[in-house]
């Protein structure tokens, strides 16, 4: 990046999200604050503690279970459609009165889940997300190793667009 833009300052914090953390992750003079967290409730504390000191978000929906680039799209968290994740996000944020003020990437492709993931024991002992306090178990979501990685750099062509005017 430093080679690019010199003065861009990226802050680049190994933190578990939550609301313990957050006074010491988010800061008023942040030019742009990038999500792609997957637990639900961390997601929506980051969302709402950077709405409320009025940063600029971009965030990033569900990737898994999707294998169709052609409906990943981007757009405020109220036009978001069809996916799950941005559904329960955008019911969590409206209940603490976040409405608009969060671009996104999802996708218009319904997820397709797996009826028998489950959780190997090698995962659990591998995967922090797993870990005591770090949110409950869950199976993982298979897709395509190329759509998180798409969802991955529109964020960055989303959070350049907002640094860039």
């Amino acid at each position: 990046m430093q080679d690019i833009y010199p003065a861009c300052d990226v802050d680049i914090c190994d933190t578990f999200v939550n609301a313990d953390s957050l006074d010491t992750l988010l800061s008023p003079d942040l030019d742009v604050v990038v999500d792609a967290i997957d637990g639900l409730n961390s997601k929506v504390n980051l969302l709402v503690a950077a709405r409320q000191m009025d940063l600029c978000v971009v965030s990033s929906m569900g990737a898994g279970g999707r294998k169709e680039v052609s409906q990943i799209r981007t757009g405020d968290i109220s036009d978001t459609q069809v996916c799950p994740l941005a559904r329960v996000v955008r019911r969590r944020l409206h209940r603490r009165g976040v409405f608009t003020g969060i671009r996104c990437v999802y996708s218009l492709e319904p997820p397709v889940l797996s009826p028998d993931a489950k959780i190997l024991p090698e995962q659990e002992a591998q995967d922090p997300g797993n870990s005591p306090g770090h949110g409950r178990q869950r199976p993982p979501m298979g897709t395509i190793p190329w759509i998180p990685g798409i969802f991955g750099l529109t964020l960055a062509a989303e959070a350049v667009q907002i640094i860039t005017g």
